[in-house]
C-alpha cells in the first residue's frame, strides 16, 4: 500500500503556464484525507516552492534543490543539507564563466548571480523574486551552494559544452539538464532518490509503500527508487522508461490521472 507520494513540481504538477490546475489540487487533497504523506520534490529553491505549498495546503516536509536540501516545515528543522563543496564550487564559477554562461548560484533560501541578463531576469519571473548581485561568487563571504543553475535562453550549444568540461573537469559532479535552456548541478550525492529515502526511513517506510510521479532526467534516480514510479505523458522517452506507469501530460491533469490510479490501487 501506498503511504508516501511524491511529487516534482515544473513538468508534473504544473502546468505549462506554471499553474496548478484545480483537478491537481482536488487530487492531492483526497489522498491527504486518506491518510498519504503528500511531499512536492524539485529542483527549486524552498522560496520558490512556497507558493505551491500555499496553494496546495502541504505542511509537512518539503525537499528543494534535487534532493540537496529538505525542510520540515512545521519545526523549519533541516532534514537534509548537502552543498556542494567550496572547491568545486569555485571550479564551477571559473568553468562557466569562461563559456559566459549565466549562473544562479543557490545556498538554503538565498540566490546569487554575478550577471544581469536576460536569462536572470527570466529566472526572476519564474521565481517571482530578485536575487542578490555580487561581484565574485567565489568570495568568501558567501555561503556554499546547494545548486548551481546554467543558462542559455538561446540555446546556442554553451550548455553542452560546458558539460562536456565539467564531466572532464569535474566528473563526480552531479550535472543534467532540467530542460533545454538549462543546466543544473548539485553534489555528487544530492539526487531526488537518496532523499526521498532517507525521508520515507524518516517516516519508517519501504520503498514499496512509496510512489513518485516526475517528467525530467533528474526524476529518473527517483521513479527507480520507488515502488510505484509515475512518468507523465510529456516526459522523455527515457524518462517514461524508467517508471512503471505512464499517464497525460502536465497539461492533461496528468498528476491527478496517478492519483486516482494511486489511490485504486491502496
Amino acid at each position: 500500500m501506498i503511504k508516501l507520494l511524491a511529487i516534482d513540481l515544473d513538468g508534473t504538477l504544473m502546468n505549462s503556464k506554471k499553474q496548478i490546475s484545480k483537478a491537481n489540487v482536488e487530487a492531492i487533497h483526497r489522498a491527504r484525507q486518506q491518510g498519504l504523506h503528500v511531499v512536492l520534490v524539485s529542483a527549486r529553491s524552498p522560496f520558490g516552492m512556497s507558493p505551491s505549498l500555499q496553494t496546495l495546503g502541504l505542511d509537512e516536509i518539503l525537499i528543494a534543490y534535487n534532493g540537496a536540501y529538505a525542510l520540515d516545515l512545521p519545526s523549519q528543522k533541516v532534514l537534509i543539507d548537502q552543498p556542494l563543496a567550496r572547491e568545486d564550487a569555485h571550479a564551477l564559477v571559473h568553468t562557466f564563466r569562461r563559456h559566459d554562461l549565466y549562473a544562479g548560484y543557490y545556498a538554503a533560501d538565498e540566490w546569487y548571480v554575478e550577471k544581469v541578463c536576460a536569462e536572470m531576469d527570466w529566472e526572476a519571473q519564474s521565481l517571482k523574486r530578485q536575487p542578490e548581485v555580487v561581484e565574485d561568487l567565489t568570495a568568501r563571504d558567501l555561503p556554499v551552494p546547494h545548486k548551481i543553475i546554467l543558462i542559455d535562453l538561446e540555446e546556442s550549444g554553451r550548455l553542452h559544452a560546458c558539460l562536456k568540461d565539467i564531466r572532464e573537469e569535474l566528473s563526480h559532479i552531479n550535472a543534467h539538464f532540467s530542460s533545454p535552456r538549462s543546466l543544473e548541478i548539485n553534489h555528487e550525492r544530492a539526487t531526488k532518490a537518496r532523499a526521498l529515502e532517507i525521508i520515507a526511513d524518516m517516516l519508517e517506510l519501504q520503498a514499496q509503500e512509496v510512489a513518485a510521479i516526475g517528467d525530467g532526467e533528474n526524476d529518473v534516480s527517483m521513479l527507480g527508487y520507488a515502488g510505484m514510479g509515475v512518468a507523465m505523458g510529456n516526459a522523455p522517452s527515457h524518462v517514461q522508461a524508467a517508471a512503471d506507469l505512464t499517464v497525460g501530460s502536465n497539461d492533461q491533469d496528468g498528476v491527478a490521472q496517478a492519483i486516482a490510479h494511486i489511490l485504486q490501487k491502496s
